[in-house]
């Protein structure tokens, strides 16, 4: 027996969403955990609420998205265009 589908549309109801925000948040870092371990990677989750509240940065995080970010400096031109040849 599956499980029935859950039309995506917005919560309306604060409460609920937030409640299924957190619960949605808590399964998607399980998964990034799993793939991390499984593949040996590193894997970062920015889940971000709707609220003014900084979220914590770890030196893991930080080093993860410190990563990406010189990947894009090296495969975007000064100019904004794209490096073709980095990209293959």
């Amino acid at each position: 027996m599956g499980r029935r589908k859950v039309e995506i549309k917005l919560i309306e109801n604060k409460s609920s969403r937030q409640d299924t925000f957190s619960k949605r948040r808590t399964g998607l870092i399980e998964k990034a955990r799993q793939l991390s371990v499984l593949c040996e990677s590193s894997v970062a989750v920015p889940a971000l609420e709707n609220s003014t509240t900084p979220l914590p940065v770890t030196n893991t995080v930080y080093s993860i998205v410190m990563h990406f970010r010189r990947i894009a400096e090296r495969l975007i031109g000064v100019n904004g265009d794209t490096d073709q040849e980095s990209l293959a």
